[in-house]
């Protein structure tokens, strides 16, 4: 599934529903000013896990336990948008104007019945993004599945529905899950990653040391002093009966050494660092703006590495169409392997657009990984070194006989 975002110039706050004036928030109120991302934007724009749907399902419930009993009809819809913060959390938020708005009795749908179809919704998105799960993968989906369907049975408990999601929550309780999607959030607004707080460490006790017992100066240095002498007699005896007895040995050890470190020298500079990669287009042209590709995460070769590609385009009064693709090439090697590749809808007076992906990274000692735009300009971003030092790997010569 393609991932895209078009953006206007003046991005508003994208909750469901498309109001964002009274927004009460039912489990967690967000920090002021905190970025937020609609669910179903974030499903359009990324590929989540298995274990991230878990976690936003687990939100989704723990909102409508929070929210209490409501007295809902049967077919009454869900009354609430789900948005997920920069936390990582999922929260529920009603809106004037959206189905399922409050009653004057300040409560709306909260019985499972009416998550139903969003519980159906998640793991069907989950089950898109995975194409062949391991073991865990398969018992997360199995849960999502069996949520969704305890959850449109007459008369479900919140409790009832959230049994198999907790079963299958990850040992750390979803904390890395919570922090990928805090990572997806921040960068589909166009925010830099949030590194956590660094916890200083108390410093080591140091006790302190007892006060020796005083002796006489004299008598001190008199004791150490034959001490130092008889042991600098030994040491002289020593080295001259060497130099003595075997010069010829020493300097043939002095010898090898000083090849040894002329040798290793050689071998240390043998390495050669990859040429140079030159994109394929400059990083702006014509209606392009600038290109950036950056990874959301450290990559390393032979592994998926999730990237974020932001085209910033000069705002027009009419809709733009932004073509992209991603190409990993081997600089010492010169292959080259095409990525994924996609169209972004930009609307009219949008000045960005923002794509996040996966890319599949090939073995290899040195990459770059390279976005190319075709449409509406040709362009191209600057190259991602993975790993950023690199080298080209070399045959070790023969020893010498």
């Amino acid at each position: 599934m393609s991932r895209r975002r078009g953006s206007a110039r003046r991005p508003q706050p994208d909750y469901a529903g498309e109001v964002v004036g009274d927004s009460r928030p039912l489990v967690e109120p967000a920090l002021e000013h905190d970025a937020i991302l609609g669910l179903p934007r974030l499903l359009e724009v990324a590929r989540l896990t298995p274990a991230q749907v878990l976690v936003l399902a687990i939100d989704l419930l723990s909102g409508l336990q929070a929210r209490g009993p409501a007295g809902v009809r049967p077919g009454e819809p869900f009354g609430y948008a789900v948005v997920v913060g920069s936390d990582g959390r999922a929260r529920l938020t009603t809106h004037p104007g959206h189905p399922g708005h409050p009653g004057p009795n300040g409560h709306g749908p909260a019985e499972p019945a009416g998550a139903a179809p969003l519980l159906a919704e998640l793991a069907a998105a989950a089950d898109r993004s995975t194409r062949h799960p391991d073991q865990r993968a398969a018992d997360q989906l199995a849960a999502l599945d069996r949520a969704a369907d305890a959850a449109a049975a007459p008369g479900a408990s919140v409790a009832a529905v959230a049994e198999p999601l907790r079963a299958a929550l990850p040992s750390d309780s979803g904390r890395q899950q919570r922090a990928e999607l805090a990572r997806l959030v921040r960068a589909a607004n166009g925010l830099p990653a949030v590194a956590p707080a660094a916890v200083p460490e108390a410093l080591p006790y140091a006790p302190r040391e007892a006060t020796p017992r005083s002796r006489p100066v004299a008598r001190t240095v008199v004791s150490r002093a034959w001490k130092w002498g008889v042991s600098i007699v030994v040491l002289a005896g020593v080295i001259l009966l060497e130099f003595t007895f075997l010069s010829d040995r020493i300097s043939q050890d002095i010898g090898v050494v000083l090849d040894a470190g002329r040798a290793g020298s050689v071998t240390a500079t043998a390495r050669p660092t990859p040429p140079p990669v030159v994109p394929p287009a400059p990083q702006a042209a014509g209606a392009v703006a600038g290109v950036d590709l950056r990874a959301l995460h450290p990559c390393t070769p032979g592994s998926d590495c999730q990237v974020r590609l932001q085209v910033l385009l000069h705002p027009r009064p009419e809709p733009q169409t932004v073509d992209w693709n991603v190409r990993v090439d081997n600089p010492c090697t010169g292959a080259t392997v095409a990525g994924p590749q996609g169209t972004v809808a930009v609307p009219p007076d949008g000045d960005r657009a923002v794509v996040v992906d996966t890319v599949a990274l090939p073995p290899g000692a040195a990459l770059a990984v390279l976005a190319q735009i075709s449409a509406p300009a040709v362009a191209a971003s600057a190259p991602l070194l993975v790993p950023v030092e690199g080298a080209c790997a070399t045959t070790p010569p023969e020893p010498s006989r």
